[in-house]
């Protein structure tokens, strides 16, 4: 493992660059709206003159190689949330740092759990708050890789690692360059359409632009106490149910459908194809179960709170409240989350597709140990995979023993400690007072998301001694 520090002060610099875009636009929106400018102007000012000084510095001819990119990355995340926390520190009354900066990882992961109350944000700030969601859906590193010409020595590691799901469900185009600039593409391009079907809704433009960013993003967050119900108006949820539900198809499907015409890109795609009949699965039982249950209905609310679910948006609708068997059946339908390169959360349904194999191929070798099946010699992914399920419960019970430790309950703790692995977000803390919780409570569910947008294997290689003895 080879650490090149000029080489990622480089990366750093383009990094708050690109983040510097989103506090200039704030700075113009406050100079429009007459709102005090001081903050954000100081802040682009000072992001961007210190992203031009380190990209200053020399090449090098030594590269960044081997595992050296984990420690980078996790970083990455830490340093670009502790200045995203700026803005909400200094502008809204009464807050502290842990809130600041739990509400700007949150912001940046897509995880969608708030703490901080809407109602002490102007319109700049709000703007702000949604366009961080934006900026993580896919990822600030695939912005980077898009935008910038310079050619990265390790772009493919970058890229693989910043979008979520095994590697060969990720990049569709020959060069990573070109993936990234395609994905980034397709996601303004699907913002853009959201943008556009919210104010044919009747939305103002401003709203609907901050609505769209949460709605892509798969993030939860809102300009509003009452979220999407705030509006009044069904075509509003239905809108957000078909874009929830493209921002969690793979953009490797987007990219055949809207480039190379290839209209059953969607069928043609195993993950895609068993992402869609899990939907519809989900939906017709419930519906089935309201032919056979008079006292159980469903309604638009609900179908927007399922959708909201299992696209890992986690949107809280209220005057919804679950039973306790309802509410645990959400919780596992949002933890498998959405396609493999999407801007959904969850541990990607290529590998709930994986998983099941390899349960069923154990199940038959139990039965019967001569027998040979298909798909006996696994690929690299499988044997990648094997693994999984003890890493994902592993850090559902590391986190939520260490929120226990801090003072939660032990439900509250295992509601938190899911909600921010799986960047579900809200819907799933029923009980956590987190408004009131404590400084150590939001440091360590910002840690829980930072493992949950990162890969989990990634974030736990940097805890073990033979990382860093590499």
């Amino acid at each position: 493992m080879r650490l090149n520090i000029v080489d990622m002060f480089q990366f750093w610099g383009k990094a708050t660059l690109l983040f510097s875009s989103i506090l200039w636009i704030c700075s113009a929106l406050c100079w429009y709206w007459d709102e005090p400018i001081g903050v954000f102007l100081v802040l682009s000012v000072a992001i961007s003159s210190l992203g031009l000084v380190l990209i200053k510095f020399p090449h090098q001819r030594e590269f960044t190689h081997g595992t050296a990119w984990f420690l980078e990355i996790f970083l990455f995340w830490h340093i670009i949330s502790a200045v995203a926390a700026l803005p909400f520190y200094w502008l809204i009354p009464n807050t502290g740092w842990a809130d600041a900066y739990f509400e700007a990882m949150s912001g940046l992961t897509t995880t969608g759990i708030q703490v901080l109350p809407i109602s002490s944000m102007s319109h700049v700030v709000l703007f702000y708050h949604q366009a961080l969601q934006f900026l993580g859906g896919i990822g600030v590193i695939v912005f980077i890789l898009a935008i910038f010409p310079e050619k990265f020595q390790n772009a493919a590691r970058l890229f693989n690692v910043e979008v979520t799901g095994p590697d060969g469900n990720k990049q569709f185009l020959t060069k990573v360059s070109s993936s990234a600039r395609a994905f980034s593409g397709l996601y303004v391009m699907l913002t853009v359409f959201c943008i556009i079907g919210f104010m044919l809704c009747g939305m103002d433009p401003f709203f609907a632009v901050c609505e769209a960013f949460a709605t892509i993003s798969t993030g939860g967050f809102s300009v509003h106490e009452w979220g999407l119900l705030y509006y009044q108006n069904e075509a509003v949820l239905y809108v957000a149910m078909f874009f929830m539900l493209m921002g969690s198809l793979s953009f490797r499907c987007h990219y055949l459908f809207f480039f190379r015409k290839s209209f059953l890109a969607y069928f043609q795609d195993r993950e895609s194809r068993y992402f869609l009949a899990y939907i519809i699965l989900v939906f017709g039982s419930l519906f089935l179960l309201t032919w056979f249950r008079s006292d159980f209905s469903i309604n638009l609310l609900w179908c927007y709170q399922i959708m909201s679910m299992l696209s890992t948006t986690g949107v809280v609708v209220s005057g919804l409240k679950p039973n306790v068997s309802w509410f645990f059946l959400l919780t596992i339908l949002a933890c498998f989350g959405g396609c493999a390169g999407s801007t959904a959360g969850g541990i990607k349904f290529a590998r709930v597709i994986h998983l099941y194999r390899q349960f069923k191929r154990s199940l038959f070798y139990f039965i019967n140990s001569h027998q040979v099946m298909a798909d006996d010699e696994q690929d690299a992914l499988g044997l990648s995979l094997q693994g999984l399920g003890a890493i994902i419960l592993w850090s559902f019970l590391v986190f939520g023993f260490l929120l226990m430790m801090a003072g939660l309950s032990v439900d509250q703790a295992l509601q938190l400690s899911v909600a921010s692995v799986s960047c579900v977000g809200g819907m799933l803390l029923q009980s956590v007072p987190l408004i009131k919780a404590g400084y150590w409570v939001k440091l360590i569910s910002s840690e829980a998301m930072v493992a949950g947008r990162m890969e989990l294997m990634l974030f736990w290689a940097l805890f073990t001694l033979r990382y860093w003895r590499k």
